[in-house]
């Protein structure tokens, strides 16, 4: 399974505003100011400030309903499950990393 290097430098993307959080059934893309990203893949959990579960990852055909989130003041945590690779990108004119 593919991990994210502690020491990966991370500079050319250090202070750039995000200006986009997507998430969708198995990925977390987060877009930059000015032309940069940051893709996830793996599975996810939304926790409130208190850390209940508000939502997670999960097949679409088992979710019951549409949910729309207003993430300030939620917590978005990535989890890889076992039985999937979960990978990441980083896309920027400075630094392009797939693994």
């Amino acid at each position: 399974m593919h991990r994210i290097p502690l020491n990966l430098d991370l500079t050319a993307i250090r202070g750039l505003e995000v200006i986009q959080i997507g998430v969708t059934q198995h990925e977390v893309i987060i877009k930059l100011h000015p032309a940069s990203s940051i893709t996830l893949e793996g599975g996810w959990l939304l926790r409130d400030a208190a850390g209940a579960v508000v939502d997670r990852s999960m097949e679409h055909g088992r979710r019951k309903e549409l949910k729309l989130h207003r993430l300030i003041g939620l917590r978005l945590e990535i989890r890889s499950a076992p039985e999937r690779l979960e990978s990441f990108s980083i896309m920027h004119p400075g630094l392009n990393l797939f693994a």
